[in-house]
């Protein structure tokens, strides 16, 4: 059995991956987290979320993927609590916070 919940968001932007890409970068850093790992060849960012009164902390997984046949890019965010059972919806927070950020970029 895998502790935590799992949360999940998606949006298409009509940028280029690479754009995409160094922007969701940058919206993780500004919405708080910290990043971790970057593979641009995958499309995967790490990153992670500190502790709060809500959590133990999160990690945080976006992937970009080339939307097929125009461009534009796929953004997909997993928040994933790190040692408990229920979020206090931390993870929809973690989401929100990133998409505004993002958002912010790429508008």
């Amino acid at each position: 059995m895998e502790l935590g919940m799992r949360k999940k968001g998606l949006e298409q932007f009509n940028y280029p991956y690479e754009k995409v890409f160094g922007e969701a970068e940058n919206a993780l850093k500004d919405a708080g987290f910290k990043v971790k790992n970057t593979d641009k060849g995958k499309g995967v960012i790490e990153a992670s979320a500190g502790m709060s009164w809500k959590s133990w902390g999160e990690k945080i997984i976006v992937t970009i993927r080339k939307s097929g046949g125009r461009e534009g890019a796929e953004v997909e965010i997993e928040s994933k609590e790190k040692a408990q059972l229920i979020d206090y919806g931390k993870g929809s927070e973690n989401i929100r916070k990133f998409f505004e950020a993002l958002k912010k970029r790429l508008p």
